[in-house]
């Protein structure tokens, strides 16, 4: 298939345009299916590929760039086409070439050759028609030509593949995407969250969750989740505000958005002498770091009114009397498990050392997004809208008229070429042909 062709021809060609698009396409379904996770386990293949972290894998993110030059590369080549063109005008045909043309009329009228060759020169004008013409032994031949701008629609209509491109391109490259549980109370770096890279973060700055409520219907059935937070710079509160699912906080850029919630579980952690040496809240199903050893704690609630060992949202924000079930880990080795209440000790088998479930706190499920890559696809959409629209309503079409004088009569022969809507040229050659006899009346 590329036997031959320069690399500019394979280039812009539309069947690599084709493949690509098919290409990525693929990789977006794969991208779907698979489990986002950047930092997640997983085989040297799947890190090489990156396939936790598809978006931003660096094939990925190269097919997009030689899609964006495919197209740039197409949308030149259309440009030049078109330019060269600019002045170009078909040649004249005599009427026994007009009527090869499909559609085409021919009709008689009474008059003469200047007469009736200014009347329709006249009506063309009126049209909107560039028209041209010539003269040869009595007979006249025009030409008119309707849409000459509008082979631009293309071009702008590529022009915006590109800008859409190059904004998809710009979110993937310095744009991020990534979630985090916190409880409330707590406070977080924009960079700890999973998903957010710490190389597209200018300005880390932090977030701090305020509080969390539920807004019921009248039976009772929850109706709208809502977070309080505060973002900080420095230790400094500069923006606080209360997002909702579809209310989201904008900082710089940044978009917090409320995303699910549940409960959170305080821990404590006491030396054998009864100090406290670690307190933290870990949300059900994360993994609480002892500080100091290689254990690790992951507790997960069993809670009375869902019935279920999971770390589930609660159906209130409010404290259950929930169980919690917890397993102790040593390295990946479970060294202990069991289920216990909240406020009873539990050994972890260090020198007298013991954990305490001390109750549980509400948390809120945030999901960050960057990309400054979407005012250049606003951009891109609209401009593809202004294109398609200037390509649809001003659609090009050329018209041929022979007029030739016969004694008394003339006799007039219109023909039309279009690359779309044949059936509409036909009206409009109709509608012609009427006001030229209506005029002749």
């Amino acid at each position: 298939m590329l036997a031959g062709k320069s690399w500019w021809t394979i280039l812009r060609s539309m069947k690599m345009g084709l493949y690509l698009v098919l290409t990525i396409a693929a990789a977006s379904i794969v991208g779907t299916l698979v489990p986002q996770h950047p930092d997640g386990p997983g085989s040297w293949v799947e890190k090489y590929l990156q396939l936790g972290d598809l978006y931003h894998s660096w094939w990925y993110i190269t097919l997009l760039g030689i899609l964006t030059l495919n197209i740039l590369a197409c949308s030149f080549y259309r440009f030049k086409t078109i330019w060269l063109n600019k002045n170009r005008v078909h040649p004249l045909l005599e009427s026994r070439q007009i009527g090869k043309l499909n559609p085409n009329v021919a009709f008689t009228l009474a008059g003469s050759n200047d007469e009736i060759k200014n009347r329709i020169n006249d009506l063309l004008v009126r049209r909107g028609l560039d028209v041209w013409s010539d003269s040869a032994n009595g007979k006249y031949r025009i030409g008119a030509q309707h849409g000459r701008f509008a082979v631009w629609g293309s071009i702008i209509t590529h022009f915006s593949f590109i800008v859409i491109m190059v904004g998809i391109l710009i979110g993937v490259i310095f744009g991020y995407q990534g979630t985090m549980d916190i409880p409330v109370g707590d406070t977080v770096n924009l960079t700890d969250m999973v998903g957010v890279d710490k190389g597209h973060v200018k300005n880390d700055f932090q977030v701090r969750i305020d509080g969390f409520w539920i807004e019921p219907y009248p039976n009772g059935s929850p109706a709208g989740y809502y977070s309080r937070m505060t973002i900080l710079e420095n230790d400094k509160s500069v923006q606080t505000a209360t997002i909702g699912v579809n209310d989201p906080l904008n900082y710089q850029g940044t978009k917090f958005y409320q995303a699910r919630y549940g409960e959170a579980i305080e821990i404590q952690v006491n030396g054998q002498d009864g100090r406290v040496i670690q307190q933290g809240t870990i949300v059900a199903g994360d993994r609480f770091k002892v500080e100091g050893t290689n254990l690790t704690i992951v507790p997960y609630l069993h809670n009375p009114e869902n019935g279920a060992d999971a770390a589930t949202p609660p159906k209130s924000t409010q404290p259950t009397q929930s169980r919690v079930i917890y397993l102790i880990l040593q390295g990946e080795q479970r060294v202990g498990m069991g289920a216990e209440g909240f406020d009873l000790p539990i050994s972890l088998g260090q020198d007298g050392t013991t954990f305490t479930f001390q109750g549980t706190v509400p948390y809120t499920g945030l999901q960050v997004k960057k990309d400054p890559g979407v005012p250049l696809i606003w951009l891109g959409s609209i401009l593809m809208l202004l294109g398609m629209g200037f390509s649809f309503f001003g659609t090009p079409y050329y018209l041929w008229i022979a007029i030739e004088q016969h004694e008394k009569w003339v006799a007039v022969y219109i023909g039309g070429r279009t690359t779309k809507n044949r059936l509409g040229l036909a009206d409009r050659i109709g509608k012609l042909a009427h006001d030229i006899k209506s005029q002749a009346v």
